[in-house]
């Protein structure tokens, strides 16, 4: 068998030392990223968190104002119902108006019933009318 020059043995040393120092720097930025990744990962949980917990009272205050609004919007289905039946009563209940005119300073003015409900609109006069069942 051949006999090693040192030529071969420094070549050999010289490739064994580059393989140990791409492996430590290989190792040294494995743990660095790692450390880097796990820090990044707890700051976005942290963040995560943060948000859920605004989130959260943001929902519960809206579902109080949910309720509230809800709340009112039931008075005022109560409300419309109550004027539908009203109105319902009222045009059932046999009750016939009719309008003659409007009253002025010198007496009774007989007017149409358009022009009397204009005319007591527009200058605040007093309607005339008749109303029977």
């Amino acid at each position: 068998m051949r006999e090693l020059s040192k030529f071969q043995i420094t070549t050999v040393i010289f490739l064994l030392m580059f393989v140990f120092v791409i492996g430590a720097i290989y190792t040294n930025t494995k743990e660095v990223a790692d450390k880097k990744l796990n820090a990044n990962n707890n700051a976005i949980v942290q963040n995560n968190e943060n948000d859920y917990d605004y989130e959260r009272n943001v929902i519960s205050e809206n579902n109080s104002q949910i309720k509230d609004l809800s709340n009112r919007v039931d008075e005022l289905t109560q409300q419309i119902t109550n004027l539908k039946n009203a109105k319902f009563q009222e045009e059932h209940s046999n009750v016939k108006c009719r309008i003659f005119g409007i009253t002025t300073p010198n007496g009774f003015m007989q007017l149409n019933q358009s022009e009397a409900i204009s005319e007591a609109y527009n200058n605040g006069a007093d309607l005339v009318m008749t109303c029977n069942f």
